[in-house]
């Protein structure tokens, strides 16, 4: 049966009204909302309390450490619709058919890979039975950002120590003679 219209709208409205309204989006956390799920290029912050807000009781302390719990959460979340996205498009599925294979709704699945509506551990688990490998490609992605981030550390301390770059191959001279 489904449940949403072809109206956008109406479909939205539907599902705010079945689903509840969330706790939170976690695009919200990404600087580039429009790109949540889809660029490896975006960054996750957490939101700014109020100024007047920055009071050092144990309750700001308390919303602090949720607030990066949160940012952590959309992190993981923006790697695994990555993922996802990734698998559909090379074994050529379209969300609609994904979702018909996991039993939810194409609404659903949109929410969830563009951070609109949370993740569960449910939905990972479907993605990993559905497409495979998901959590595979989430930990080969996570080593490749941070190979990639070694060695644009790497370029940059031999540039400031004049010698050339990664790229090259090769290192400064160590030959004290």
């Amino acid at each position: 049966m489904r449940c949403f219209s072809a109206h956008s709208y109406v479909g939205a409205r539907f599902y705010s009204w079945a689903m509840g309204v969330p706790r939170y989006s976690p695009r919200d956390f990404c600087d580039q909302p429009k790109q949540f799920g889809k660029s490896p290029n975006v960054t996750f912050r957490a939101k700014a309390l109020a100024d007047s807000e920055l009071l050092n009781t144990p309750g700001d302390k308390f919303r602090r450490d949720r607030m990066e719990a949160l940012v952590s959460a959309a992190r993981m979340q923006h790697d695994y619709a990555r993922a996802i996205r990734k698998i559909l498009q090379t074994k050529n599925l379209s969300q609609l058919a994904y979702g018909l294979s996991v039993g939810v709704s194409r609404r659903r699945i949109v929410a969830m890979l563009t951070g609109e509506a949370v993740m569960h551990l449910e939905d990972i688990a479907w993605a990993e039975h559905a497409l495979g490998s998901v959590a595979g490609l989430v930990r080969f992605n996570e080593r490749r950002q941070r190979l990639l981030e070694t060695r644009r550390l790497i370029d940059e301390i031999l540039s400031e120590e004049g010698g050339d770059d990664c790229a090259t191959g090769t290192l400064p001279s160590t030959d004290p003679g």
